[in-house]
């Protein structure tokens, strides 16, 4: 089975973390969730559960970190040029384009980004937003490089480029990760520059960073469902194991944490952080990487 799923089967899950991403001061996430029946998407996928793990109290400020850590890597490393994979209804595009010197480029499966063009329309107009001459959306494939050329035509070959994505390589197998890095090893081949993600996760962390066994086999029962992904069974072992893969494939790869001093987490509106949401936190990861044997 490749990655040519239906947008369909993969859009409620861009639609589940926006449910989340409302209860946080990400730029116009309360407008996806408005524009979107994101409450049902929540409720039909995991069937309204009670357990605190899938309410906003756990899932909002997790996936805020997420957010805003691959926003500092890409601010503090001065990064002009971003290509996003998978880039479902972040709009991190439209946000951080406030920047002219910045170019943009978000891509996603046909359907979804279809869908989304008709959503950033509507927010434009909301927010009195003009024409972005530096942000580009292309229907995009990862494992196909023939749909990714495309979506590099606006970019500078001159200059670095970031490429980026969350959420993404928990959907894919072995064989499609692997197929996955060689197309972004390409475009780095070309451009220079990096690769940021937080989503090599590996057993261990799939385990510790989300919920316990209980918790984490419904997510993972409730995302198969409606995917056909299974993200325990896509994980990697280990660090041991995520090192060894991309060194095979020409990246020297490293990790810090996402979670630190130079992020706020609106989504605990003034209230002490529980310690087991403190715990989750500190665990998360973001993963650089970079091609061998080029400068960033």
């Amino acid at each position: 089975m490749t990655m040519m799923l239906a947008h369909q089967r993969i859009s409620p899950t861009a639609k589940l973390v926006a449910y989340w991403r409302q209860f946080t001061d990400i730029p116009f996430a309360e407008d996806v969730a408005n524009l979107f029946d994101v409450v049902h998407i929540y409720t039909d996928l995991l069937k309204g559960p009670e357990d605190r793990y899938f309410k906003h109290e756990i899932m909002a400020p997790i996936l805020e970190v997420r957010y805003k850590s691959i926003q500092n890597a890409l601010e503090k490393r001065n990064m002009k040029q971003v290509l996003e994979f998978a880039s479902g209804i972040s709009l991190r595009g439209l946000a951080m384009t406030r920047d002219p010197a910045l170019i943009y480029v978000e891509t996603d499966l046909p359907g979804l980004n279809e869908e989304k063009l008709k959503l950033i329309n509507i927010i434009k107009n909301r927010h009195n937003i003009g024409h972005r001459p530096n942000l580009f959306f292309y229907p995009v494939n990862i494992l196909n490089f023939d749909e990714i050329e495309p979506s590099l035509q606006n970019l500078d070959r001159k200059r670095p480029l970031a490429i980026v994505h969350e959420g993404l390589f928990q959907y894919l197998t072995r064989q499609e990760k692997t197929v996955a890095a060689k197309n972004i090893h390409k475009i780095l081949e070309i451009f220079g520059g990096i690769w940021i993600t937080p989503d090599l996760d590996t057993e261990k962390s799939l385990h510790a960073r989300l919920f316990e066994p209980k918790q984490l086999e419904q997510f993972v029962a409730a995302i198969k469902q409606h995917t056909g992904r299974n993200f325990h069974e896509n994980t990697f072992k280990d660090d041991e194991d995520v090192y060894g893969f991309f060194n095979e494939l020409g990246f020297e790869t490293a990790h810090a944490p996402q979670f630190g001093d130079d992020i706020v987490l609106s989504s605990l509106k003034g209230q002490p952080m529980p310690e087991d949401m403190h715990e989750a936190l500190v665990s998360l990861r973001l993963w650089t990487l970079t091609i061998k044997n080029r400068s960033v």
